[in-house]
């Protein structure tokens, strides 16, 4: 579809875009430019490289689409990029019952407790966006919505496009946000002009390097590309899959879900603290009332048995009476073959006979 010619409308509608939907930042590039194609060169290389060796299969699995965003979508024209805070992130249906005492606690990510799930909020968003594009244009538009769930390297290509930097922690820092945001993207068949938020080029990381020496796993070196995947906490908690090591459960802390300490210690990042959950609830309540209070949240994509693995990680580090007898109850209880040889190596790494 033929490229808008009206360019000073158009950004106006992409400023008036954050109004509308909370952005922080916005961003749109053709996909044909040259530093387009440079990128996909560079990512060719990369992801070819052994840096990706212990990245997650899904990624791994989808690499050439992510290096080469224009095979992937041969009919795309354009790129919009995006960026949401979290706190701009509404309340959920349901909220998480929380801990009454701190033996029994264990931490879900500010971003996502008793919040909706991004990706649902942030696809509505989105839609709305596309809407307003079409009108706009005059066209009908084919368009494709990724938010995290597409082979796409958005990190890299939120750079290029001018949505914001790549931080020293691995994330994209905003204007006024730091890190403490979400990215979502649209690839257009609709040709669109430049386009990027005017302070979103002044905001380099400073390298003031609160992230990594905050990181309780040590999973950021001293360089952007030093971040160690199998050390983040948010990676092992969330896509981990399977029986955790029991270097990867010390490394868990008292997260649940995820881990913000490296975004919220970034500068101008403002997201919701973590929430302190009870365990007992988590490990002893029924799989059907934990599925109705995690529905709507993200929590749901990494799913009650992941969680409860991590629950019982978290149990073996408070090294508490308590947390020691609720493990002996799950084995009990649950039904997992994962779930109870979890329980059983923590037992028996504490040398407690059942």
């Amino acid at each position: 579809m033929g490229i808008i010619n009206q360019k000073s409308a158009f950004y106006e509608l992409m400023e008036k875009e954050c109004e509308i939907s909370g952005f922080t930042s916005i961003a749109s590039i053709p996909l044909d430019t040259k530093k387009m194609k440079v990128l996909s060169s560079e990512l060719n290389v990369f992801f070819q490289g052994n840096k990706i060796s212990k990245w997650p299969g899904y990624i791994k699995k989808t690499a050439a689409a992510r290096a080469d965003i224009i095979s992937a979508f041969p009919w795309g024209k354009s790129l919009i990029m995006t960026a949401l805070p979290f706190r701009m992130v509404p309340a959920s249906k349901n909220k998480l019952p929380e801990a009454e005492c701190d033996e029994l606690s264990g931490l879900i990510a500010g971003y996502a407790a008793n919040k909706t799930d991004y990706h649902i909020h942030l696809n509505f968003l989105l839609k709305g966006l596309l809407e307003r594009l079409s009108e706009f244009s005059g066209m009908e538009i084919r368009a494709e919505i990724c938010i995290d769930t597409k082979p796409l390297a958005e990190k890299p290509l939120a750079a290029i496009s001018g949505l914001g930097k790549i931080g020293m922690n691995s994330c994209i820092l905003c204007p006024d946000e730091g890190s403490g945001i979400c990215i979502g993207s649209i690839i257009s068949s609709l040709s669109l002009p430049e386009y990027h938020s005017s302070k979103a080029v002044d905001i380099p990381c400073s390298n003031c390097a609160k992230c990594r020496k905050s990181c309780p796993a040590g999973a950021i070196g001293e360089k952007n590309e030093a971040f160690e995947i199998d050390r983040c906490i948010s990676y092992l908690s969330m896509e981990k899959k399977g029986i955790l090591t029991a270097e990867e459960r010390k490394m868990l802390g008292e997260w649940i879900f995820g881990c913000d300490i490296c975004t919220s210690s970034c500068p101008d990042s403002n997201i919701p603290p973590p929430v302190a959950i009870d365990l007992q609830w988590l490990l002893l309540s029924s799989a059907k009332e934990i599925e109705k209070t995690i529905a709507d949240t993200p929590l749901a994509h990494t799913g009650i048995t992941r969680l409860r693995r991590n629950a019982m990680a978290v149990l073996a580090n408070k090294k508490s009476e308590q947390s020691t007898a609720l493990l002996e109850k799950c084995i009990l209880t649950l039904n997992s073959d994962l779930l109870k040889e979890t329980a059983y190596q923590i037992l028996n790494e504490k040398d407690i006979k059942l």
